[in-house]
């Protein structure tokens, strides 16, 4: 089996080290086993581990999240997780975070047109507080 250092693994991964130590840290993944010289040995597990991390964590999971599911499925398998539920959930999520995106965007766009034709009335006082 081949295993890697610390910088070694950050480079495969494309992670920064300090967030791999932080990952130990919060036992997102576990503490690695040392070489005779002191050095972290890290396996390939890994490898997929934090690619797994990444990849969950751009699909917008938290890492508690990603705690969550790697636990269930060290002590259930994939089998058991319920996999499909927890993305139905997220999907569900980001829907609503567009929800309110698209509120936010409609907002704004109100307001630029308020202020174009200025005819804000919390902009008009603060210009007539001015002149005051």
């Amino acid at each position: 089996m081949r295993y890697y250092t610390v910088g070694e693994l950050s480079k495969i991964v494309n992670m920064n080290i300090e967030t791999i130590r932080y990952y130990e840290k919060i036992n997102l993944i576990p503490k690695p086993e040392k070489f005779e010289n002191g050095y972290k040995k890290y396996s390939e597990m890994y490898v997929y581990k934090l690619k797994l991390i990444m990849k969950a964590k751009s699909y917008g999971f938290t890492l508690h999240e990603i705690a969550n599911f790697l636990c269930e499925v060290s002590n259930n398998g994939i089998e058991g997780m319920g996999f499909n539920e927890i993305i139905e959930n997220k999907v569900k999520e980001v829907d609503e975070e567009c929800k309110k995106l698209i509120h936010k965007k409609e907002m704004l766009i109100e307001f630029q047109s308020e202020i174009e034709e200025l005819t804000c009335p919390v902009l008009n006082k603060i210009i007539n507080e001015k002149n005051v």
